[in-house]
């Protein structure tokens, strides 16, 4: 049960969370066999003025992890010769609340540009997805918070990856 002091906007986004959570914890990480890298792209989405920090901070941060994993990161001109490689996305929100306290939202999945089938348009899908994590807590520990929960999806998406790929 969720405490009832929190506002209805976070009660929905808690919901929502623990509703995909058991969506995304049965994916079977077939759409990411045979992958052979990733370009890594990061949206941040801060009250603060310094998304442009945290922004290339997280994307060091999600790089790292890859390649401690022996998983390859494309630059972007790799991505830019072959754009239908996937992506590995991370999109980090942040909201200040009335009472004082910060909801941090992290969402990790794979995109892929896609072609639909009799047309010559082109669209972004996710081809997998970790489940979305939410936190609240105090402004002054946020970016320490992001990361937690940055760290908690990109495990998710390496057991996936190398499960997918055990070769790799």
């Amino acid at each position: 049960m969720l405490p009832s002091g929190l506002p209805s906007r976070i009660q929905l986004l808690a919901l929502l969370s623990l509703f995909g959570a058991s969506l995304h914890a049965q994916d079977p990480p077939a759409p990411l066999k045979g992958i052979r890298g990733f370009w890594v792209v990061v949206g941040v989405y801060l009250e603060a003025k310094d998304d442009s920090a945290a922004s290339a901070e997280l994307t060091t941060y999600a790089e790292l992890r890859l390649r401690q994993a022996e998983v390859p990161v494309y630059d972007f001109a790799t991505q830019l010769a072959d754009p239908m490689q996937p992506s590995l996305s991370i999109s980090v929100g942040t909201l200040s609340l009335a009472s004082g306290l910060t909801a941090i939202r992290s969402d990790v999945s794979v995109r892929q540009l896609a072609r639909l089938v009799g047309s010559n348009r082109e669209h972004t899908v996710a081809i997998w997805e970790a489940a979305p994590q939410i936190a609240i807590g105090g402004a002054s520990k946020a970016r320490q918070t992001i990361r937690e929960l940055l760290e908690v999806q990109l495990d998710q998406f390496l057991n996936a990856y190398l499960a997918a790929n055990p070769d790799s």
